[in-house]
């Protein structure tokens, strides 16, 4: 799944609410989905934390050789990228937006070798109230990749594997901070 290479704007554990269709036209397989947080209860709880919008597709190149993409868009409230603040780094009351698009590959060399990989990039934003030292993010470019080769039946009915892989991570941007002036004779600011 894509999710498994760590990006913080996919989880297969979002909670809320969302629809999804998985289809198959040939050998190319193709995913949609759709989750948005919901109030939950009386009190007004919200369950699940995030809104977005998925398109996947994978295709069979070869009997052993696969290609996927994904793309989308992801709207996350009172968080950044899945970080969480707090104190004067929190984060309540922000939106943040993030697209990105990825890739993956499989490759089977032979029935007992494997090996596949996956690319993600991103653009996110966020804005937010005027209280606390963080005031929003404009253009932030993040990236996160792995690479993966397993070998199958080695030493009997075992598998090992060796992986390669980069979390997301910021690759440029900029982040609004607000510092106080120093202040002046009189201890102003």
């Amino acid at each position: 799944a894509y999710s498994d290479y760590d990006t913080p704007y996919l989880t297969s554990k979002e909670g809320g609410a969302g629809v999804s269709y998985i289809g198959r036209v040939g050998d190319t397989r193709y995913f949609l989905s759709y989750n948005k947080p919901v109030e939950e209860g009386v009190d007004g709880n919200m369950k699940g934390k995030q809104t977005s919008a998925v398109f996947a597709a994978e295709s069979n190149i070869t009997s052993n050789s696969s290609l996927g993409i994904i793309g989308g868009s992801v709207a996350e409230e009172n968080a950044f990228l899945g970080l969480e603040g707090t104190e004067a780094f929190t984060l309540e009351g922000a939106d943040s937006r993030t697209s990105f698009i990825g890739s993956k590959f499989g490759f089977k060399p032979s029935d007992d070798t494997k090996i596949s990989g996956i690319m993600t990039l991103g653009n996110s934003d966020m804005s937010r109230p005027s209280y606390g030292i963080l005031s929003g993010a404009q253009n932030v470019k993040s990236s996160s990749f792995g690479l993966t080769y397993e070998m199958m039946n080695v030493f009997s009915n075992d598998t090992i594997t060796l992986s390669l892989s980069q979390p997301n991570r910021v690759d440029s941007g900029s982040m609004n901070v607000k510092l106080t002036n120093l202040s002046d004779s009189e201890g102003n600011l």
